[in-house]
């Protein structure tokens, strides 16, 4: 048997709210059947922040407690404004703010249907990416057609489809995301602190 491409290797994450804390986690899950007790830790936690001037709205670290003496943020996010466009950032805005790296992710479309944003690569280069809405297309296990789903795709090329992110709407449950490539941990944590923003 040919051994799985590791650049298409899927990961399954659950976006839930905080019990009595504000805030969010993401849990990894083996499929969409994975029951939270059994998921485990958060993979990730988001910080929100929808009063502090001039601080994100949204900001991700790796781990279940982002509040630990060694947590460092790997992305944040602003909230859109009136021009319908997001700050988002790759980096710890916390202790090294100067080292962010801020893209813009922004809807051009009537009802905003897409959202457009940059992922950073190497050498200064950059690969133009795109959230759309799709009623097409689904998380493993889901039917398509049936709930609010997003596909991330290359900006003017829906061939290959990088992430899908589903709302659900509930509480302990409030959308899932698949990430369907593997291209780095950098990715991954924009395609999460984007997924807030949808």
């Amino acid at each position: 048997m040919a051994a799985e491409d590791p650049t298409t290797q899927k990961r399954i994450f659950r976006l839930a709210t905080k019990a009595f804390r504000s805030g969010f986690s993401y849990l990894a899950v083996e499929s969409i059947k994975t029951t939270r007790a059994e998921a485990g830790e958060p993979a990730f936690s988001i910080k929100t922040a929808h009063w502090k001037r001039n601080y994100p709205n949204f900001t991700l670290y790796v781990g279940p407690d982002p509040d630990a003496l060694d947590a460092s943020p790997v992305a944040c996010a602003y909230l859109p404004g009136i021009f319908r466009s997001s700050k988002i950032g790759l980096g710890d805005v916390n202790n090294a703010p100067e080292t962010v790296h801020w893209e813009t992710m922004k809807s051009k479309s009537v009802g905003r249907r897409d959202y457009e944003w940059s992922m950073p690569l190497a050498f200064g280069k950059h690969q133009d990416m795109q959230w759309k809405r799709s009623r097409k297309h689904a998380i493993d296990g889901k039917e398509p057609g049936k709930g609010r789903s997003w596909i991330l795709v290359n900006l003017g090329d829906s061939d290959t489809i990088y992430a899908i992110f589903r709302m659900q709407g509930g509480i302990d449950h409030c959308a899932t995301v698949q990430i369907n490539r593997d291209q780095g941990p950098e990715f991954d944590y924009m395609i999460l602190i984007t997924g807030m923003l949808l």
